[in-house]
């Protein structure tokens, strides 16, 4: 987009680690950019220009893995075919969580050892699946397991219509610790916390649970356009962590971001659009986490506006985009840049 524009000033910004905590742009001085307009390209919809996001923290616990002697039957639960998804963009959809649904089949079958738990990946992806290896001294577990899977079918039909759960019989295993964690991942707020008409405004995503040699770590993300609500969402998750016994962290904070509708960047942006393709762009905020909150902190003058093509399941493996909608970002951003320089 930018080889075929006349001699015009421009500063690019390149960043690292976008989805795995910000440190790119966390690590941007405040005296670098000189610009007093930036076009991000980080929006994933190319029918409209965003100019809106929320904030978001990572909250994490590491829970100490306590050895015991095996006792009871042990299980091996698996779960998977869920549909996952963004954790801002899709989280209102009441999509299934893979480590929720584990938490709570355990707690229904009272487990109180387990030696083997990973689910997630990463803090910004709903759960897809998940394997945890328990014991338990309920003798109809098999019945409960029945039950249970038939009501997860029946609650999740429209959004994760392919949702799998398997519940096998195991050996004893030569090494059990302690589950009183679990306990914590059902207590632990999971999806929409408080939402109005214009849709999600905060929400928490339970994301992943790592079996690493130190311990079971827990790694959750809150999100929210109000900052103080996502610091509120935090402290109420960390607290059940730590009462549970975990060590409770928090990293990545980045603010949420909002530029006024009728400003006159997105004004201007909105009329070059409509000129180019012959449809007015929508114009949106996200729920999800954007780099333009955390730039505005560094650089409260500078006025921020998102774009991008369009981009359908982001973050999963059926993530695709829109070779046309690519095509149209290129002209578009082209065109706006020269509207700009003007």
């Amino acid at each position: 987009a930018l080889t075929n524009l006349p001699d015009i000033p421009l500063e690019c910004l390149f960043t690292v680690d976008e989805e795995a905590g910000m440190t790119g742009v966390e690590a941007l001085a405040s005296d670098v950019l000189k610009g007093k307009i930036l076009l991000n390209l980080d929006h994933e919809d190319g029918d409209s220009l965003l100019i809106g996001c929320a904030g978001g923290v990572n909250t994490e616990a590491v829970f100490p893995k306590i050895r015991t002697l095996p006792k009871g039957e042990w299980y091996t639960l698996k779960i998977g075919g869920l549909l996952s998804g963004h954790s801002g963009i899709d989280i209102g959809f009441g999509r299934a969580n893979a480590v929720k649904l584990a938490a709570d089949f355990m707690t229904r079958v009272n487990s109180e050892q387990i030696s083997a738990f990973c689910a997630g990946t990463k803090c910004n992806v709903i759960p897809k699946e998940a394997s945890v290896t328990f014991s338990t001294e309920m003798s109809d577990v098999e019945s409960v397991f029945s039950a249970y899977a038939a009501e997860v079918k029946e609650r999740y039909a429209e959004t994760d219509s392919a949702v799998c759960m398997t519940l096998e019989k195991t050996e004893e295993p030569s090494a059990a610790y302690d589950g009183f964690f679990v306990h914590a991942l059902h207590e632990c707020r999971n999806g929409v916390v408080e939402a109005d008409f214009r849709g999600v405004i905060t929400s928490s995503n339970l994301a992943a649970v790592a079996d690493e040699p130190e311990g079971f770590r827990i790694i959750t993300l809150q999100r929210s356009a109000v900052n103080v609500s996502r610091d509120a969402l935090s402290v109420e998750i960390a607290f059940v962590f730590r009462e549970a016994g975990a060590d409770v962290f928090t990293h990545s904070s980045f603010s949420g971001w909002l530029l006024e509708v009728n400003s006159p960047l997105v004004l201007r942006a909105a009329e070059v659009y409509e000129r180019l393709f012959g449809r007015k762009p929508e114009i949106e905020t996200t729920h999800g986490g954007v780099e333009c909150g955390m730039i505005q902190e560094k650089y409260p003058d500078m006025q921020i506006l998102s774009l991008g093509p369009t981009i359908e399941g982001c973050h999963t493996v059926h993530e695709r985009m829109s070779v046309q909608s690519l095509e149209e970002t290129e002209r578009f951003l082209s065109a706006l840049i020269l509207e700009l320089s003007e």
